[in-house]
Protein backbone atom coordinates (compact mmCIF):
# COMPACT_ATOMS: atom_id res chain seq x y z
CA UNK A 1 0.00 0.00 0.00
CA UNK A 2 1.45 3.37 -1.02
CA UNK A 3 0.79 6.19 1.42
CA UNK A 4 2.68 9.04 -0.31
CA UNK A 5 1.03 11.62 -2.56
CA UNK A 6 0.69 11.21 -6.33
CA UNK A 7 3.03 14.17 -6.91
CA UNK A 8 5.74 12.60 -4.72
CA UNK A 9 5.39 9.34 -6.61
CA UNK A 10 5.83 11.09 -9.97
CA UNK A 11 8.93 12.92 -8.71
CA UNK A 12 10.37 9.62 -7.46
CA UNK A 13 9.71 7.91 -10.82
CA UNK A 14 11.26 10.78 -12.79
CA UNK A 15 14.35 10.78 -10.59
CA UNK A 16 14.67 6.97 -10.66
CA UNK A 17 14.30 6.80 -14.45
CA UNK A 18 17.56 8.73 -14.88
CA UNK A 19 19.46 6.16 -12.80
CA UNK A 20 18.43 2.95 -14.56
CA UNK A 21 21.19 0.47 -15.42
CA UNK A 22 21.00 -3.03 -16.95
CA UNK A 23 21.84 -4.57 -13.56
CA UNK A 24 19.03 -2.62 -11.90
CA UNK A 25 16.63 -3.90 -14.59
CA UNK A 26 17.66 -7.50 -13.82
CA UNK A 27 17.34 -6.91 -10.06
CA UNK A 28 13.95 -5.29 -10.59
CA UNK A 29 12.72 -8.24 -12.66
CA UNK A 30 13.82 -10.68 -9.94
CA UNK A 31 12.11 -8.61 -7.25
CA UNK A 32 8.98 -8.44 -9.42
CA UNK A 33 8.86 -12.23 -9.70
CA UNK A 34 9.25 -12.55 -5.92
CA UNK A 35 6.49 -10.00 -5.42
CA UNK A 36 4.21 -11.87 -7.80
CA UNK A 37 4.56 -15.05 -5.76
CA UNK A 38 4.27 -13.12 -2.48
CA UNK A 39 5.52 -15.94 -0.25
CA UNK A 40 8.44 -14.20 1.49
CA UNK A 41 6.50 -12.97 4.55
CA UNK A 42 4.34 -16.08 4.61
CA UNK A 43 7.51 -18.23 4.74
CA UNK A 44 8.90 -16.22 7.66
CA UNK A 45 5.53 -16.54 9.44
CA UNK A 46 5.78 -20.32 9.14
CA UNK A 47 9.27 -20.16 10.69
CA UNK A 48 8.11 -17.92 13.53
CA UNK A 49 4.64 -19.37 14.30
CA UNK A 50 4.16 -21.46 16.42
CA UNK A 51 7.87 -21.76 17.30
CA UNK A 52 8.11 -18.30 18.90
CA UNK A 53 4.52 -17.01 18.78
CA UNK A 54 1.49 -19.30 19.22
CA UNK A 55 -1.31 -19.66 16.68
CA UNK A 56 -3.98 -17.04 17.29
CA UNK A 57 -6.99 -19.42 17.12
CA UNK A 58 -9.05 -17.10 14.91
CA UNK A 59 -8.00 -13.86 16.57
CA UNK A 60 -6.88 -12.18 13.34
CA UNK A 61 -10.01 -13.08 11.37
CA UNK A 62 -12.35 -12.22 14.25
CA UNK A 63 -10.50 -8.91 14.63
CA UNK A 64 -10.96 -8.15 10.94
CA UNK A 65 -14.73 -8.69 11.13
CA UNK A 66 -14.96 -6.63 14.34
CA UNK A 67 -12.96 -3.83 12.73
CA UNK A 68 -15.49 -3.52 9.89
CA UNK A 69 -18.58 -3.55 12.10
CA UNK A 70 -17.22 -1.10 14.67
CA UNK A 71 -17.43 2.35 13.02
CA UNK A 72 -14.90 4.79 14.44
CA UNK A 73 -17.63 7.37 15.09
CA UNK A 74 -19.18 4.97 17.63
CA UNK A 75 -15.91 3.43 18.78
CA UNK A 76 -13.35 6.26 18.89
CA UNK A 77 -10.79 4.04 20.67
CA UNK A 78 -10.78 1.51 17.84
CA UNK A 79 -7.11 0.71 17.10
CA UNK A 80 -5.55 2.12 13.95
CA UNK A 81 -4.64 -0.24 11.12
CA UNK A 82 -0.93 -0.98 11.16
CA UNK A 83 -0.22 -3.82 8.76
CA UNK A 84 3.56 -3.33 8.90
CA UNK A 85 3.60 -3.72 12.69
CA UNK A 86 1.57 -6.94 12.37
CA UNK A 87 3.93 -8.24 9.68
CA UNK A 88 7.01 -7.40 11.76
CA UNK A 89 5.53 -9.08 14.83
CA UNK A 90 4.56 -12.38 13.19
CA UNK A 91 7.53 -12.70 10.82
CA UNK A 92 10.26 -11.42 13.13
CA UNK A 93 11.49 -9.16 10.30
CA UNK A 94 11.88 -5.41 10.11
CA UNK A 95 9.55 -3.99 7.44
CA UNK A 96 8.92 -0.45 6.24
CA UNK A 97 5.88 1.23 7.76
CA UNK A 98 4.05 4.54 7.99
CA UNK A 99 7.25 6.47 8.65
CA UNK A 100 8.57 5.27 5.27
CA UNK A 101 5.24 5.97 3.55
CA UNK A 102 4.00 2.42 3.08
CA UNK A 103 2.19 -0.50 4.69
CA UNK A 104 3.28 -4.11 4.16
CA UNK A 105 1.07 -7.04 5.05
CA UNK A 106 1.59 -10.78 5.24
CA UNK A 107 -1.55 -11.36 3.20
CA UNK A 108 -4.78 -13.10 4.13
CA UNK A 109 -3.39 -16.56 3.28
CA UNK A 110 -0.47 -16.12 5.69
CA UNK A 111 -2.75 -14.61 8.33
CA UNK A 112 -5.01 -17.66 8.01
CA UNK A 113 -2.00 -19.85 8.77
CA UNK A 114 -1.11 -17.68 11.79
CA UNK A 115 -4.66 -18.06 13.06
CA UNK A 116 -5.28 -21.76 12.48
CA UNK A 117 -2.14 -23.63 11.43
CA UNK A 118 -1.24 -25.50 8.26
CA UNK A 119 -4.38 -27.64 7.99
CA UNK A 120 -7.19 -25.52 9.39
CA UNK A 121 -5.96 -22.39 7.54
CA UNK A 122 -7.90 -23.53 4.48
CA UNK A 123 -11.27 -23.17 6.22
CA UNK A 124 -11.34 -19.32 6.29
CA UNK A 125 -9.80 -19.22 2.79
CA UNK A 126 -12.57 -21.55 1.53
CA UNK A 127 -15.26 -19.47 3.27
CA UNK A 128 -13.84 -16.29 1.75
CA UNK A 129 -13.85 -17.91 -1.69
CA UNK A 130 -17.44 -19.06 -1.13
CA UNK A 131 -18.39 -15.49 -0.16
CA UNK A 132 -16.77 -14.14 -3.35
CA UNK A 133 -18.65 -16.75 -5.38
CA UNK A 134 -21.94 -15.82 -3.70
CA UNK A 135 -21.37 -12.12 -4.45
CA UNK A 136 -20.62 -12.85 -8.11
CA UNK A 137 -23.60 -15.16 -8.50
CA UNK A 138 -25.91 -12.70 -6.74
CA UNK A 139 -25.06 -9.80 -9.05
CA UNK A 140 -25.17 -11.92 -12.21
CA UNK A 141 -28.55 -13.45 -11.44
CA UNK A 142 -30.29 -10.67 -9.50
CA UNK A 143 -29.35 -7.70 -11.70
CA UNK A 144 -31.92 -6.35 -14.14
CA UNK A 145 -29.23 -6.58 -16.78
CA UNK A 146 -26.90 -9.59 -16.91
CA UNK A 147 -24.27 -7.35 -18.51
CA UNK A 148 -24.29 -4.99 -15.51
CA UNK A 149 -24.36 -8.00 -13.18
CA UNK A 150 -21.27 -9.52 -14.82
CA UNK A 151 -19.50 -6.15 -14.74
CA UNK A 152 -20.32 -5.57 -11.07
CA UNK A 153 -19.36 -9.07 -9.93
CA UNK A 154 -16.14 -8.99 -11.92
CA UNK A 155 -15.20 -5.56 -10.55
CA UNK A 156 -15.58 -6.72 -6.95
CA UNK A 157 -13.50 -9.85 -7.61
CA UNK A 158 -10.75 -8.00 -9.50
CA UNK A 159 -10.24 -5.51 -6.69
CA UNK A 160 -10.39 -8.07 -3.88
CA UNK A 161 -10.10 -11.79 -4.58
CA UNK A 162 -6.88 -11.79 -6.61
CA UNK A 163 -4.85 -9.77 -4.10
CA UNK A 164 -3.15 -12.45 -2.01
CA UNK A 165 -0.91 -9.81 -0.42
CA UNK A 166 -3.85 -7.94 1.14
CA UNK A 167 -4.47 -8.23 4.87
CA UNK A 168 -7.70 -9.91 5.97
CA UNK A 169 -8.81 -6.63 7.61
CA UNK A 170 -8.67 -4.85 4.26
CA UNK A 171 -10.21 -7.78 2.39
CA UNK A 172 -13.23 -7.95 4.72
CA UNK A 173 -13.59 -4.17 4.89
CA UNK A 174 -13.10 -3.62 1.16
CA UNK A 175 -15.47 -6.37 0.06
CA UNK A 176 -18.17 -5.31 2.55
CA UNK A 177 -17.93 -1.67 1.45
CA UNK A 178 -17.94 -2.60 -2.26
CA UNK A 179 -20.89 -4.94 -1.78
CA UNK A 180 -22.98 -2.28 -0.01
CA UNK A 181 -22.03 0.42 -2.55
CA UNK A 182 -22.89 -1.76 -5.55
CA UNK A 183 -26.13 -2.95 -3.97
CA UNK A 184 -27.19 0.69 -3.53
CA UNK A 185 -26.14 1.55 -7.08
CA UNK A 186 -28.01 -1.45 -8.46
CA UNK A 187 -31.14 -0.57 -6.49
CA UNK A 188 -31.24 3.14 -7.30
CA UNK A 189 -29.35 3.67 -10.56
CA UNK A 190 -29.28 0.52 -12.71
CA UNK A 191 -32.79 1.07 -14.19
CA UNK A 192 -31.85 4.59 -15.29
CA UNK A 193 -28.53 3.38 -16.74
CA UNK A 194 -30.22 0.56 -18.72
CA UNK A 195 -32.87 2.97 -20.11
CA UNK A 196 -30.16 5.40 -21.26
CA UNK A 197 -28.11 2.61 -22.82
CA UNK A 198 -31.13 1.39 -24.78
CA UNK A 199 -31.98 4.85 -26.19
CA UNK A 200 -31.32 5.18 -29.94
Amino acid sequence: VVLVSFEQRLKFLAKSATRVTPQKMIDGANEGIKRLGYIHYFAHSIRNVPKSIPHQNGGLWIGSVKHVFMPRILFPNKPELNESARTAYYTGLWVSGKREGTAISIGYVGESYIDFGKRMMFIPIFLLGYFFGWIYRYFVWKSDSHLIGYATGTTILLFSAIMLETSNIKIVGGVTTSLLAFLLLQHFASHRFIRRAMEP
